[in-house]
């Protein structure tokens, strides 16, 4: 391998998505590719390697006990083109009656200026793109709206489903939200220097006790 580059190993049980990936970055890292953990490691074995400098890993992955055919990858594919079509069709609606993330972003960054507090975003309609945007904007997490199975075509119907999804998602989100308002309280966030005060008190009233006492 070329010295001086960082090795980078990418997991994707795509093939063709593995050959893209190594062809792009090769002149710029020491490329290691796998369809599984196992074969990655192999690899980065044969390379005298034990771990890489960095590992990209694809997201929509198969179970281990499960191994996808070429037909069903073919057919993954379409069906992901597919709905990633409509989604531009439906991101192109809401541009149209002015909906999107850059309110929610304008509104994030009121929220961050006025107050010393977290922002968590909270969203159904949120791509991976806006989880990054909001995280670089200076949200401390992003949280999915809980989405029933499937929503009924009725309107009432349909605001009854949205709210047994968030009343059964309860519990997590309670967990999520306690737990940004419990990192940002004053002793946290002051927790280091209570203590270096509190032990150099300590340490004041023990060397008196022990003068004290004449040790």
């Amino acid at each position: 391998m070329a010295s001086g580059k960082a090795t980078v190993c990418f997991i994707d049980d795509d093939p063709a998505e593995l050959r893209r990936f190594e062809k792009a970055f090769r002149d710029d890292f020491n490329v290691i590719v796998g369809t599984t953990y196992t074969d990655a490691m192999e690899k980065l074995k044969e390379a005298g390697r034990g771990s890489p400098h960095l590992w990209v890993l694809d997201l929509y992955f198969p179970d281990p006990s499960h191994s996808n055919t070429p037909e069903e990858l073919h057919e993954m594919s379409g069906k992901f083109e597919a709905f990633d079509r409509s989604r531009r069709v439906f991101l192109k609606y809401l541009h149209s009656i002015k909906q999107g993330r850059d309110g929610g972003l304008k509104l994030l960054d009121r929220c961050r200026e006025n107050h010393r507090v977290p922002v968590v975003m909270f969203t159904r309609k949120g791509t991976i793109d806006d989880a990054i945007e909001c995280l670089s904007e200076g949200a401390v997490e992003v949280l999915k709206k809980p989405m029933p199975p499937k929503l009924p075509d009725d309107p009432d119907e349909r605001s009854d489903a949205l709210d047994n999804a968030l009343i059964e998602a309860r519990a997590f989100l309670k967990d999520r939200f306690t737990a940004r308002v419990i990192e940002n309280t004053h002793w946290v966030k002051n927790r280091a220097r209570y203590l270096a005060v509190l032990t150099f008190i300590l340490g004041i009233l023990l060397d008196r006790g022990l003068v004290w006492i004449g040790l």
